[in-house]
């Protein structure tokens, strides 16, 4: 815990079947009534899910034209580390979601993996959010495993489109 409040993982699944896709077939009768988003508590004192540290790195871009200054928002990346049991039920519970997360992420749609996270950990807030990175690492003997995800938010379109789309010079078509 941190700072007296809880960080919040929120999984949101926004693709029809996603969700099938990640209960798979022995649950699959009973979608219908099964939420498309899945919050996860991490208080420590709750859910014994240890938060070690949290990295956050935001880039903005800028530049000038014709006496105007654009900025544009490039990507919010953030990483989170914890420690956890690994007989710990909430851990077991984040880390198979994120392996079901990895199987369900389909290159025919690369704009849309079928789900985003929205994060709410200490100072940091992020909402639609992809995981970009994860590891779990067994610490030496233990029965401990070590977690760090990255999420990251992008917008995915350059300055130098952003700045000659507003300034009229070309117009921008999405495909």
């Amino acid at each position: 815990m941190l700072n007296g409040l809880a960080p919040v993982m929120v999984f949101t699944f926004t693709r029809d079947g996603a969700l099938r896709n990640l209960i798979g077939d022995t649950l699959s009768s009973f979608v219908d009534w099964i939420p498309q988003i899945i919050p996860v508590y991490l208080d420590e004192r709750l859910t014994e899910v240890a938060s070690d540290n949290a990295t956050e790195n935001i880039k903005i871009d800028y530049a000038q034209f014709a006496d105007t200054t654009y900025q544009k928002r490039v990507r919010q990346q953030v990483k989170i580390s914890f420690r956890v049991r690994k007989n710990n039920t909430l851990a077991s519970v984040i880390l198979s979601l994120i392996q079901k997360i990895y199987e369900t992420i389909d290159a025919k749609t690369p704009n849309d993996p079928g789900y985003f996270v929205t994060l709410y950990y200490d100072s940091t807030f992020m909402s639609e959010a992809w995981i970009t990175d994860y590891s779990k690492t067994t610490v030496g003997n233990s029965d401990l495993y070590q977690v760090d995800i990255t999420f990251l938010n992008s917008t995915g379109v350059s300055l130098t489109s952003f700045v000659l789309e507003k300034t009229g010079l070309i117009e921008i078509v999405e495909r």
